[in-house]
């Protein structure tokens, strides 16, 4: 990118650690670490409209806001990284899905940032977008209401649209806009073509995308609540959701049958899994009261959950690094009014009071003993100057 795709990030100067603190003017609703580049490197979604890209300090692992994509009309509310680190997929409120192309990594100078640039809008949809995954083959999967799509990325055509919901339940007390099956996350399997979308009916669906092309494999009913997310294990072979009542399911898609499952007693956001130094996957939830959950499934009934209070306002999302060393947790309950920022040992740099947050916050996990808590590495919130 040439000059002319520099800005000056907006922000606020942290006085303890003498940097500018960049960010959104809104809920942050997704986050997603790129696995292909060679520094830490984070994207988020947010309220505000924007998507925008953190660096993580290899250093002292600060977040160096590196670039802002702006160009949607409505809230974005997921984001996902390509294989190589080059280029981003949004999902936003106002039906599209944009595909961005970033500069490389080196090229940033903070506090100066780079606009992300367009290349791609996909059309269509018919409600907001709650997914977009990048498949084998140049391929982008993305899910609006009770649909899925699949688009060619190089000519932004879609392949196909197929019904996300067969094999739908007696609906319940299910809101009329969320009937029959309103699809809230996708997660494309580690090294397969399977994907497993969360569903309103809580219905976890399994898809097999190959070329492109999706074939439904099997439907599990999982809860009586809304499932709002789910996730593969690093092997592909176990798919764990949450849901809005509280419950957590572990699925093993080898045999179609649930292998653990647990209730945290609150509603759950997202869930990501982490692996250790013995090879397992390490689960961790994320509560709307900002609370952390955390178990390991392969124990079978024996795996026990327990819990922990994060710094956040609230949680609405949350994503691990490939080697789970960082995890990364976003949410808010609405406009913040002043900046804050939370050091290492869970004090803040400011006595100013705030009404509510919206922050990106990341933890520091030993692989040799995790613990849901982790080690608070850096928490910002943001606010409009």
């Amino acid at each position: 990118m040439d000059g002319s795709d520099a800005e000056q990030c907006s922000g606020w100067l942290d006085q303890a650690r003498h940097r500018y603190i960049n960010g959104h003017d809104g809920r942050v609703f997704d986050v997603a670490f790129s696995c292909a580049r060679v520094s830490p490197t984070l994207a988020s979604a947010s309220d505000d409209n924007t998507v925008r890209v953190w660096n993580v300090s290899s250093a002292d692992q600060r977040l160096q806001q590196s670039t802002s994509c702006s160009g949607h009309q409505d809230s974005v509310l997921r984001v996902n990284w390509n294989n190589s680190g080059t280029m981003l997929a949004s999902a936003s409120a106002d039906t599209t899905v944009q595909l961005w192309q970033l500069a490389d990594e080196d090229a940033v100078d903070p506090p100066t940032c780079l606009q992300g640039k367009a290349v791609k809008t996909m059309q269509g949809h018919p409600e907001e977008v709650y997914a977009c995954e990048f498949l084998e083959q140049n391929h982008l999967l993305t899910a609006s209401a009770d649909c899925l799509f699949s688009w060619d990325i190089e000519t932004g055509a879609c392949i196909q649209q197929a019904s996300g919901t067969p094999g739908s339940p007696d609906q319940g007390q299910l809101p009329a806009r969320w009937q029959p099956g309103y699809i809230f996350s996708a997660e494309a399997q580690p090294s397969g073509s399977l994907v497993a979308t969360a569903c309103s009916d809580g219905v976890l669906r399994v898809w097999d995308c190959q070329s492109g092309q999706m074939q439904h494999v099997c439907s599990v009913p999982q809860y009586r609540g809304m499932t709002a997310a789910c996730a593969w294990d690093a092997e592909g072979h176990c798919i764990a959701s949450v849901a809005t009542n509280g419950e957590i399911v572990v699925l093993d898609i080898r045999r179609q049958q649930p292998l653990w499952s647990a209730s945290a007693g609150c509603s759950l956001r997202d869930c990501c899994y982490l692996p250790d130094e013995q090879g397992r996957s390490y689960l961790l939830a994320a509560a709307a009261d900002a609370s952390l959950h955390s178990a390991y499934p392969s124990q079978g009934e024996s795996a026990q959950l327990t819990s922990c209070q994060s710094h956040a306002a609230s949680l609405l999302c949350l994503a691990s690094s490939q080697d789970g060393h960082l995890i990364a947790m976003g949410g808010g309950t609405g406009k913040a009014r002043h900046p804050l920022h939370i050091s290492a040992e869970g004090q803040t740099d400011s006595d100013i009071s705030h009404d509510n947050q919206f922050a990106i916050s990341l933890y520091s996990y030993s692989r040799q003993s995790h613990d849901a808590a982790g080690s608070l590495v850096a928490s910002v919130s943001f606010a409009p100057l």
